[in-house]
């Protein structure tokens, strides 16, 4: 791939990973619409969250990284990747709920409301990182004409829609904030134009395949980790153990289903 070809394509590039990028905030909006929040709803949520990044991990993430490099080359990325999200998990300060005002009239505690912000954003983090390869991946297939690229755009705006609202609501129970949830959820998709940008500037230098395969296997430890030890925890206490593991099964199956649907619309445009 010559990094001319890449320039010439850009723009076609960046409105396509723009339009998937921000399907997060649809994500949002429909976060905000619904009409009453709580902690056992919020569990579900945090399960079906989990579920989502699993199966992207799986069977997404960890698969495309196979075709560029060996199993053992993707195992320690991704315990890698697990490594650098306890690491910024550990550097980020805890949330400061001081001007949320509802908390005196509704009495919630506010240990568990900075626990949840603090999921929220550390959500918000993963599904950057994760959307960043995915914009790489849209201009890689944009360079192969429109017609490869449109559909692949399409099917990742669709699996970022539920992505946006996993982001967006533990953002909006924590703070009531409708503005402040949908703002998150819009900016975590912004990563994939992003990639677009790196491509363009980098390419030449070492924005190989081979590279990316070590990203995206990288980005599959910080989600799988992320999953574990912060949205799982959150769904069996807030939700119950059945009803947490309902969920996180649900939210994994139909992630599944959106990524085998991108998968055929590959199959039929080959």
């Amino acid at each position: 791939m010559q990094s001319s070809e890449i320039v010439a394509n850009t723009p076609v590039a960046l409105l396509l990973t723009t339009l998937a990028g921000i399907s997060t905030g649809i994500g949002g909006v429909l976060v905000v619409l619904q009409s009453s929040l709580s902690y056992p709803k919020l569990g579900i949520w945090q399960g079906a969250a989990a579920g989502f990044m699993l199966s992207v991990s799986a069977f997404d993430l960890l698969p495309e990284a196979l075709e560029d490099i060996s199993a053992t080359h993707a195992f320690f990325s991704s315990i890698t990747g697990a490594l650098f999200f306890l690491f910024l998990k550990f550097l980020i300060p805890e949330p400061d709920l001081s001007q949320v005002s509802e908390l005196q009239e509704t009495g919630i505690d506010k240990q568990n409301l900075k626990q949840v912000l603090l999921s929220g954003f550390l959500v918000a983090m993963g599904i950057a990182i994760h959307n960043f390869p995915e914009g790489i991946a849209v201009c890689f297939a944009s360079l192969k004409g429109i017609r490869f690229g449109v559909p692949l755009a399409i099917a990742i705006g669709l699996h970022n829609i539920p992505e946006g609202m996993a982001v967006a609501l533990p953002v909006y129970f924590a703070t009531r904030s409708k503005y402040k949830a949908i703002q998150i959820a819009f900016l975590s998709g912004l990563a994939e134009p992003a990639g677009v940008v790196l491509v363009v500037f980098f390419a030449k230098y070492f924005l190989t395949e081979t590279f990316v395969a070590y990203l995206l296997a990288s980005v599959a430890g910080i989600m799988s980790c992320l999953s574990i030890v912060e949205l799982v925890p959150q769904a069996w206490k807030y939700a119950g153990t059945k009803n947490g593991f309902f969920s996180i099964t649900g939210g994994f199956l139909l992630m599944t289903l959106l990524l085998k649907t991108v998968s055929l619309l590959h199959i039929g445009i080959e």
